[in-house]
């Protein structure tokens, strides 16, 4: 007795063991998503019998966490801004210059600065950085944006030391984030990272570079320079088509600089038990349908902070991500689970980089089937049944038990 008590305990050690090796891979998550899921409706008949409803529908609901946070480094941005002879027709409009003072509204001028270079094949001006973001003449920054113009050739190094020459001379001493946005259509004098050229100044000095390729051919060579600048440095390139993708990709930007408290990379991965078919009329379009070999169906929606809100890939405490199907039962039952337990689940990394996980919740259908010998049977009844018997049997084989060792209690 004393050997089967020790054995328990060593067994409830190691397993206790095990889940503390399960949790530290997960990680210990910042927060958590809230996840819903419902069946409507719930009562439903068996497939293939011709009588309504046979379909019901699924719906899953996702709501973030957090935001951007208001506790965070300040920054240091550089606008070195194309202002050659071909943004005359690639921005007839300017939107460059509105997407950056759009950007520089959102920045603290408590804390935060910033700089313009207006740049062609060579410098035409620059200013800052200043923490005044005014359109004050000659002294505010967004007042220095609109001045740049559409004129001269194209040199992108010129343009890229000059940046990086202003953030060399930020009179900041604490600790900040320092960033060049880099916006041309990428034609022009570059010397690639590890030749020697401004890039490399950048890469020692840890500026960060986010390029934009304006109007720029996929695959061509003006577009490797922009990515080029943005790899190395550890930042990352944009395209922009046209002039109008321009705003979008500014916020893009601010919303990968700033900190934010909210969850990346969420992806929604539902199960199906395999009673539960025809799955279709999706809203929205899954990533992927995979009909599983047990006969279970798994449904993927990836990125969905990216298709909800301001799509930025963050999906915070004010996004909701909701995902709808319709699917069809082939058995009757009582209560019957919708997806499987432990496999359908949330997966995103949180805020301080950890991967994480939620499960998705359980929704429930009661399946009607068709009548049989005039009695409907809504159930299986040896299903409905099965766990009565078992505790019969096991009431039963107790009796038995004490019959037998009150027997030989007495023969002894």
């Amino acid at each position: 007795m004393v050997f089967h008590k020790r054995t328990v305990a060593f067994l409830f050690v190691l397993a206790s063991f095990i889940m503390a090796l399960t949790l530290a891979d997960i990680g210990v998550c910042q927060d958590t998503l809230t996840v819903t899921k419902s069946a409507s409706p719930d009562h439903i008949w068996v497939a293939g019998t011709g009588k309504f409803p046979e379909y019901t529908t699924v719906t899953i609901t996702v709501t973030g966490f957090g935001g951007l946070t208001t506790d965070r480094l300040p920054m240091d941005v550089v606008y070195a801004i194309d202002s050659s002879g071909s943004m005359d027709w690639n921005d007839p409009s300017n939107l460059r210059l509105e997407a950056a003072k759009e950007f520089t509204d959102k920045l603290d001028s408590a804390k935060d600065q910033g700089g313009v270079v207006s740049w062609d094949n060579n410098i035409d001006f620059t200013y800052g950085l200043t923490d005044d973001f005014s359109l004050t003449t000659n002294v505010g920054l967004k007042w220095w944006i609109n001045q740049v113009d559409s004129s001269g050739g194209t040199n992108l190094d010129v343009g890229l030391a000059a940046a990086i020459a202003m953030l060399d001379a930020n009179p900041r001493v604490e600790d900040s984030v320092e960033v060049i946005i880099f916006l041309s259509n990428g034609a022009g004098g570059y010397t690639p990272s590890g030749g020697g050229g401004p890039v490399d100044d950048a890469v020692a000095k840890g500026y960060v570079i986010y390029s934009i390729g304006l109007n720029v051919g996929s695959g061509s060579w003006e577009e490797s320079n922009l990515i080029d600048m943005a790899t190395a440095t550890g930042g990352q390139y944009f395209s922009a088509p046209t002039a109008d993708a321009l705003q979008d990709i500014f916020d893009a930007i601010f919303q990968i600089v700033v900190i934010s408290t909210a969850p990346i990379d969420v992806d929604v991965i539902e199960v199906t038990q395999d009673y539960i078919i025809d799955e279709s009329s999706f809203s929205p379009t899954p990533n992927s349908v995979t009909e599983n070999m047990d006969g279970t169906t798994t449904i993927r929606w990836n990125d969905v902070g990216s298709i909800v809100g301001d799509m930025d890939g963050y999906l915070t405490a004010a996004e909701t991500f909701v995902a709808t199907f319709q699917a069809k039962c082939n058995k009757g039952g009582n209560q019957l689970p919708v997806d499987v337990d432990g496999s359908a689940i949330v997966t995103f990394i949180d805020p301080a980089g950890n991967p994480c996980e939620v499960p998705i919740p359980q929704a429930y259908i009661w399946v009607w089937a068709p009548p049989v010998g005039g009695v409907w049977a809504p159930v299986n009844i040896i299903e409905l049944l099965a766990p009565w018997i078992v505790v019969a049997l096991i009431a039963a084989a107790v009796v038995a038990a004490a019959g037998t060792r009150r027997f030989f209690t007495k023969r002894w």
